[in-house]
């Protein structure tokens, strides 16, 4: 990744994220899509939640992340965020916006890479 291929990601993932707040990722209390995705009940889904009962993995997909939208297949990972009503929203991301809403940029071995660009 070049530094303007790396800008144009950063952008694209400020689009993505536009209208959101308190963003992360994986699984969510009180969320009805992670609770629909365990086959769970709210209720249910949110003792087990909390009682450290459900394992979080990724799966394989071919539709663009919903966060940079590049179109690249790869795992998806549960992300959530707050509307401007308050409301929980639901969304997927891939490995790389992963990392990047957790840390603020990508992994060390691609920031590196593009350093030396």
């Amino acid at each position: 990744m070049t530094k303007q291929e790396y800008r144009q990601y950063e952008a694209a993932v400020a689009e993505g994220l536009e209208g959101l707040t308190f963003v992360s990722t994986g699984l969510c209390p009180g969320c009805p899509d992670c609770a629909s995705d365990f086959n769970l009940s709210q209720q249910d889904f949110d003792d087990q939640y909390e009682a450290g009962q459900l394992c979080e993995e990724p799966y394989f997909s071919w539709r663009p992340c919903e966060c940079c939208h590049r179109p690249l297949g790869g795992d998806r990972y549960p992300a959530h965020g707050r509307d401007t009503n308050d409301e929980i929203v639901h969304f997927t991301v891939c490995a790389d916006c992963m990392y990047y809403i957790a840390y603020g940029r990508l992994d060390d071995t691609t920031m590196a890479e593009i350093d030396a660009a």
